[in-house]
């Protein structure tokens, strides 16, 4: 058997636990217990693997070692952009850029790139590419890389990174299937499609995060190569940036190596953007979109609710996260498991500078039966209460699948460079149980009550499938 990491260590404690604190059949064997029994020794453990630093371009950096030796390195290089920096005209930029980074620098050429990157089986990869949004936060790159040939893929991956060259002819390749890749990414996803038309009523129309196929396509239009360079060269600096490895390699000797090679990126201060949360948008809280019914075979109907929140930095995100996980696993039940009515139901917190509560289904008969659900859902999270077994069982499921979703080296890797991209530390990832511990059945109300409301809908499906739903009859919560 091979060696068992922390976090693997960490899951197995997490179904003990469950197993512990549940029979068989699901019952509380100690109803007194209310604090899950994780030892600090391995999140302090695992933290001591993370190894942090700072280049000389004022990159901040960590480095992973993981406890069984391995011969491959994982680098991954995130720099900040968002949409609110950007005129709007300018949102699909990152989208060239992602694309176009990969393309050759001034020390490899295309060509170069192509056949090192084959020759030598080395990853690399920048996003993001076209696709039905110009809602990007970020613009990356990653390298995975035989350790036999780490100065060569540092070297591939620090020249993309620093000295693109954006060549006209890998652009102009680009711009003609940009516009391809981005039709049929918008019109032949129904989720998507379905996403487009809540956002045309959610936000205002000169919101960073408002967006329709037709200005995508106008803004590609508008793209020249100049604006690209121009765009890139402005975002390259050293404190938007953000570079995470996990490799075997000695941290001083792999931080030498960066520091190096990372020498042509700028450090200077960036003052900080936040993008606010739609303001003045369309007072109707119901949007009705017909599907081609000659362009699709498709009998479901989707439907979809938003509302806003609090944002990722509020004292309120990770109560808010656990609420949506609370709600998800129950409208699953309510609508799945008991009615068979949807294939998915989702409910998910995602935090920016705002956050966005988000609930999700498809159904082939009964689009309304399925909101009614959801609100009676919701209604019992606000008006019925929750005792402390009703959330325990709930906190070892919900902290079994956070740990899971990110057991393998590169699930690692984007925890650890999401987390020091969005909060600049670990404390969230290390300390996840902690702060589940500390909620409370109240806590959980509370936070329904108080946010879980004034959603808006959109609705998506053949003309006949939703004859018989009148929109101002709908109760949305």
């Amino acid at each position: 058997m091979g060696h068992i990491n922390h976090l693997q260590r960490l899951i197995a404690i997490v179904f003990f636990w469950i197993s512990g604190m549940y029979g068989a059949h699901g019952e509380e064997s100690e109803p007194h217990r209310q604090t899950m029994m994780i030892p600090d020794s391995l999140t302090k453990r695992f933290e001591e693997t993370i190894h942090y630093d700072h280049l000389a371009s004022g990159i901040t950096y960590a480095q992973r070692v993981p406890e069984s030796s391995s011969d491959i390195t994982r680098i991954s290089m995130i720099l900040r952009l968002k949409p609110s920096e950007l005129k709007k005209e300018d949102r699909i930029l990152p989208s060239f850029i992602g694309s176009l980074l990969t393309k050759g620098s001034q020390k490899y050429s295309r060509k170069e790139v192509d056949e090192l990157t084959e020759k030598y089986a080395i990853g690399l990869g920048c996003y993001p590419g076209f696709s039905c949004s110009t809602n990007y936060y970020a613009i990356g790159c990653t390298l995975t890389v035989d350790n036999e040939f780490l100065d060569l893929g540092l070297d591939l991956f620090t020249s993309i990174i620093q000295e693109p060259i954006f060549d006209e002819e890998s652009y102009e390749v680009t711009k003609k299937n940009s516009k391809i890749t981005v039709e049929k990414s918008c019109r032949t996803s129904d989720t998507r499609v379905l996403n487009l038309s809540l956002n045309k009523i959610f936000y205002n129309h000169d919101h960073p995060y408002f967006t329709t196929l037709n200005q995508l396509l106008a803004a590609i239009d508008l793209t020249t190569r100049e604006k690209v360079m121009k765009t890139y060269k402005r975002a390259l600096n050293g404190q938007r940036m953000r570079l995470t490895a996990l490799s075997s390699q000695p941290p001083k000797t792999l931080v030498k190596k960066m520091n190096s090679m990372m020498n042509k990126v700028r450090d200077w201060y960036v003052p900080p953007v936040t993008t606010k949360p739609p303001q003045g948008a369309s007072q109707n809280r119901v949007i009705m979109k017909y599907m081609d019914s000659k362009a699709t075979s498709s009998d479901l109907v989707y439907l979809q609710l938003k509302a806003v929140l609090p944002g990722r930095h509020s004292s309120q995100a990770f109560g808010l996260s656990f609420l949506h996980h609370i709600l998800a696993d129950d409208l699953y039940e309510n609508i799945r498991v008991t009615q068979g009515l949807s294939y998915a139901p989702q409910a998910y917190y995602s935090g920016g500078d705002f956050g966005l509560s988000t609930i999700s289904a498809s159904t082939p008969t009964a689009p309304k039966k399925i909101l009614d659900i959801i609100n009676k859902t919701i209604n019992s999270l606000k008006y019925e209460k929750k005792d402390e077994q009703y959330i325990n069982q709930k906190k070892p499921q919900i902290l079994t699948r956070y740990y899971s979703s990110f057991i393998s080296p590169r699930r690692i890797l984007n925890k650890i460079e999401s987390h020091l991209f969005h909060y600049g530390n670990l404390d969230l990832m290390l300390n996840y149980p902690k702060y589940m511990n500390e909620l409370t059945g109240d806590d959980i109300q509370s936070l329904a009550i108080k946010y879980l409301k004034d959603y808006k809908l959109a609705i998506y499906g053949k003309k006949d499938s939703v004859a018989g739903i009148n929109i101002n009859q709908l109760v949305i919560p």
